[in-house]
């Protein structure tokens, strides 16, 4: 076992905030840790135990403690507290998995897909426990979180483009603190030498989509603040920084769906008309990556990797289209396609619920603090779908996270009239 110094670091302040009487701190440095998606904390063997996994596992096991030495009972009854809310958002989660239980068994590929079958259990248990366990936090510590992600998101990804423009040395310091997983050639940082936006992701489609994300959540702000405008001008400049057809494509179907929706009136009063003068700007002077994303996007050699890949999974979806070959068994470029090779129908439909689901709360919900986070988690399904095809994808459960939190406040701001 071999642990890396972004690790020891990691592991210092998980174990300090694992004996904090304060849950909150720790539940926060999950939620903070779930960014770092190329870095290891340990190496056991040639097996990488990646940041999120490892700091999620020790705040799922300090919900447990508490909540049995609180109250004294088993978690079955821990998981079913809560039920009216708890049977609309964490049994759907628990019903994927219990399709992609089906598949691997069904299959027979549980030797090779051990691993990322702990990681969803965990994240979905860490969801399902979120939503149970009641702790106190407000709007600030929420607000003041996110802003804590974004601004990292902003900082690391403006020194990794520095270190690829080659202005200063930085490629080593940054390989050892953001992007140790040396050994993941998706890690394009250590591999490539693109000069696009990813920041603290593995590549830029991963960054686009939790920054289109980030987007809703800034653009539906009810106060219209220069604090709130700066951070979304920079997530937009690092959206188009990251030249990625999946965040550009997933950009417009959220100014779409806030148009349709009519989202607020701030947002056509002040952030539209800039983001369309932005965006005509953009396109009248940088044709090279409009050309380079958009018009010649099919014929460069990751778009027909892409096809190939979306071929396999619609060959082992045609196979077996009711559950699929099994659990990462058929990856393709779009999650859709991935789901439907390896999970099937059952798999593909469970998963459209859930953003069915959180497009409905957009819709329905009164507060808009959760309306923002649910249009949040629904942005990223947006670019998954697109092209960000992994069940584990950390952008993705982080959204999920802050959703949850978000309608906790609402229902104690419900409580409260």
């Amino acid at each position: 076992m071999r642990i890396t110094f972004f690790g020891s670091i990691w592991i210092v302040i998980t174990v300090f905030l694992f004996f904090s009487r304060d849950i909150k701190n720790i539940i926060a440095f999950a939620l903070y840790s779930m960014i770092f998606q190329c870095n290891n904390i340990l190496f056991i063997g040639a097996t990488g135990i990646g940041v999120q996994i490892f700091v999620v596992t020790f705040t799922v096991i300090k919900i447990l403690m508490f909540k049995l030495s609180s109250e004294m009972i088993s978690i079955p009854k821990i998981l079913h507290h809560r039920k009216s809310h708890y049977e609309i958002t964490a049994r759907p989660f628990w019903f994927l998995f219990l399709i992609v239980l089906l598949s691997v068994a069904l299959n027979d590929v549980l030797r090779q897909t051990a691993i990322a079958l702990v990681m969803i259990f965990v994240y979905i248990l860490f969801a399902a426990l979120l939503i149970t366990y009641e702790f106190y936090f407000d709007e600030s510590w929420l607000t003041n979180l996110e802003n804590t992600i974004t601004i990292t998101l902003i900082f690391v990804g403006f020194l990794q483009c520095l270190a690829k423009l080659g202005v200063f040395s930085l490629t080593s310091i940054l390989r050892i603190l953001i992007y140790n997983d040396i050994n993941n050639p998706n890690v394009i940082f250590n591999y490539k030498g693109v000069k696009q936006f990813y920041s603290t992701l593995m590549e830029p489609s991963y960054c686009g989509a939790l920054l289109v994300g980030l987007f809703t959540l800034y653009i539906l702000k009810e106060r219209v603040t220069v604090k709130n405008i700066l951070y979304l001008f920079f997530i937009t400049i690092c959206i188009l920084l990251t030249q990625s057809s999946t965040a550009y494509l997933g950009l417009v179907v959220i100014v779409l769906v806030l148009c349709v929706t009519k989202g607020q009136k701030k947002f056509f009063k002040f952030c539209l008309p800039l983001g369309i003068l932005f965006a005509l700007f953009f396109c009248l002077t940088s044709t090279s990556v409009l050309k380079k994303v958009i018009f010649d996007k099919a014929a460069t050699g990751s778009y027909r990797v892409r096809a190939v890949l979306n071929r396999r999974a619609i060959e082992n979806f045609i196979s077996s289209p009711l559950y699929g070959v099994g659990y990462r068994c058929s990856r393709a470029s779009s999650l859709l396609v991935t789901l439907l090779g390896e999970l099937g129908i059952l798999g593909a439909v469970s998963y459209f619920s859930l953003f069915i689901y959180y497009l409905r709360f957009y819709r329905n919900t009164v507060n808009v603090m959760a309306r923002r986070h649910s249009l949040c988690v629904a942005g990223i399904i947006i670019c998954q779908l697109i092209a960000c095809p992994d069940l584990n994808f950390s952008p993705f459960w982080l959204a999920v996270y802050l959703q949850i939190l978000a309608w906790k406040l609402e229902k104690k701001y419900i409580a409260r009239q």
